[in-house]
């Protein structure tokens, strides 16, 4: 199957953007790098750039299935290992795990989740000095997510390139679950994913304690539905969508 309107100029774009990037993807849990930036991840793979991944939490949890009851770390470390050598990703860190730290970051210190993007973890933007980073979205219900794009959002501060490590593109990635928020996204970048949805839709399913079945908003039909509505947006087949805070050239 071809995919005209992926061809041409603005694919000639992408790949200028793209090829010499460095992305760090801030995700709360395991499963929303997938949910909110796979297409992403993939097309800077696709590129030639490299991919990071900080996972700030995870931790055994009850499930909302009638078919996984409960997940436990192990079950999700091997997903997320699966999800990693699938997409390519040249380094990640599940960062504070355990049941101290997951589904309570509303609880841990803004520093401590601060300087875990900043210097401590193994992805840190001072360790891999990310020339692209993508973070969590506000107004998410989930605690977790709200704790994580604030401390993300002090991370990405400007300051001289001397002093701290400056990301030339900060973006702010959606989710499904956010037709459940009480400010809805306004996207204002926008990536063509048509050539990297079905990457996007394997990669999800490979997390497979977090799929969902039916009409529940975490599904690969549903994934592919907001990826094919977010392109109708911008002429393409395939679409995610982001609030870009800085775009330096």
């Amino acid at each position: 199957m071809t995919h005209p309107a992926s061809n041409g100029q603005h694919d000639g774009i992408a790949e200028a953007v793209l090829r010499n990037q460095r992305l760090l993807v801030v995700a709360v849990h395991p499963d929303d790098e997938v949910l909110g930036c796979g297409g992403l991840i993939k097309k800077v793979k696709d590129h030639g750039g490299e991919v990071y991944v900080l996972y700030v939490t995870v931790g055994p949890s009850p499930q909302y299935d009638h078919v996984h009851k409960f997940t436990d770390v192990a079950t999700r470390q091997r997903e997320t290992d699966a999800v990693a050598e699938y997409l390519g990703i040249d380094g990640y860190e599940l960062a504070l795990v355990g049941e101290e730290y997951h589904l309570n970051l509303n609880a841990v210190p803004q520093r401590t989740l601060v300087d875990l993007i900043e210097k401590t973890s193994t992805v840190s933007m001072a360790a891999v000095r990310p020339t692209m980073i993508a973070i969590p979205a506000p107004n998410h219900y989930h605690q977790d997510h709200r704790a994580v794009f604030d401390a993300s959002f002090a991370a990405c501060r400007p300051m001289p390139h001397d002093l701290k490590p400056f990301q030339s593109i900060v973006l702010m990635y959606e989710q499904p679950c956010y037709s459940w928020s009480s400010a809805r996204l306004e996207p204002n970048f926008y990536v063509d994913i048509t050539q990297q949805l079905e990457s996007k839709i394997h990669a999800l399913e490979l997390h497979e304690s977090q799929i969902r079945t039916g009409l529940h908003v975490r599904t690969a039909d549903n994934l592919r539905r907001v990826a094919e509505v977010r392109g109708r947006e911008v002429g393409v087949e395939a679409a995610e969508a982001f609030i870009c805070h800085r775009f330096v050239l």
